[in-house]
């Protein structure tokens, strides 16, 4: 299993590129794939490099807990500090994915967004 970076805020964990790029059409337009959904969708999907999953962070708690705790943190460090301190504890993309595959998640599926 991989994980594709299919535009500048959705990654899809499939088996291949195509697989992720069907997956989504499917969740964002119904399967519908046409120009118009390329233009607005699709940004040259690429794999996410090895080395980048296992440095990539995944911020896995609710954003308004993530908030709360930087806010907290920035009142006794920099900004830079305070968002470096609570990332510690985040799971990388590849812990993510592994946890995914040991618990025999249905793939393909939507790995990550920035707009959840």
């Amino acid at each position: 299993m991989k994980v594709f970076q299919l535009n500048d805020v959705d990654c899809v964990a499939a088996k291949n590129i195509e697989e992720a790029i069907q997956f989504y059409c499917v969740q964002v337009s119904n399967g519908v794939v046409d120009e118009k959904f390329i233009e607005e969708f699709l940004e040259e999907p690429f794999e996410i490099s090895e080395a980048e999953m296992n440095s990539k962070k995944l911020i896995d708690i609710d954003e308004d807990d993530f908030f709360k705790r930087l806010k907290e943190l920035e009142e006794r460090y920099t900004v830079k500090e305070a968002h470096e301190i609570l990332m510690i504890d985040m799971p990388t993309y590849a812990e993510v994915l592994k946890k995914q595959i040991a618990e025999k998640e249905q793939f393909p599926l939507l790995f990550s967004s920035s707009e959840w």
